[in-house]
């Protein structure tokens, strides 16, 4: 995200090693050289990590697979949310809550 937006240093959680969602994936479907390149970025401190760890992402599809990991839970939610029992303009303060998370920007 965005330092500005959000407070944070662009790869704070990769040069911290965190075990965020999106790395935890990135370990799971990453191939065997993936992996070892991945395993050794981990281990360092290096000046290039943050960039090196983020192209080894996107090679495994990381953030495609967020974003379709998020559209498929707004679904759900949209779809739960119909189904309760409130009148519709009752939902509506939260459609559009809901309709402004999934849009903002990174």
């Amino acid at each position: 995200g965005d330092p500005e937006k959000f407070g944070k240093a662009v790869g704070g959680d990769i040069m911290q090693n965190k075990k965020t969602f999106l790395a935890i994936h990135t370990a799971e479907v990453a191939n065997a050289e993936q992996r070892a390149a991945y395993d050794a970025l981990l281990a360092s401190n290096h000046p290039g990590k943050v960039p090196e760890v983020l192209a080894i992402m996107k090679q495994c599809g990381v953030d495609e697979w967020a974003w379709q990991l998020k559209q498929t839970y707004f679904e759900k939610a949209m779809h739960h949310l119909e189904e309760i029992a409130v009148v519709s303009n009752r939902k509506a303060a939260l459609k559009e809550l809901a309709h402004f998370l999934i849009q903002r920007q990174h």
